[in-house]
């Protein structure tokens, strides 16, 4: 159980890092684009990071 929570404090401690964590829009639907773009763009650094690392 601690192992699956170290992994998503890393996911999120990065997103707040980045500020990704704040939404300034309004309404809901907005706002779960915001996050979907948020998690959109850390898998896709997270997916060139480990291309890099794999080469």
């Amino acid at each position: 159980m601690s192992h699956i929570r170290a992994s998503v404090e890393h996911i999120f401690g990065h997103m707040k890092q980045k500020g990704m964590d704040y939404v300034s829009s309004i309404g809901l639907n907005r706002a779960h684009q915001h996050n979907g773009l948020s998690n959109l763009a850390y898998n896709l650094t997270r997916y060139a990071f480990l291309k890099i690392a794999q080469a």
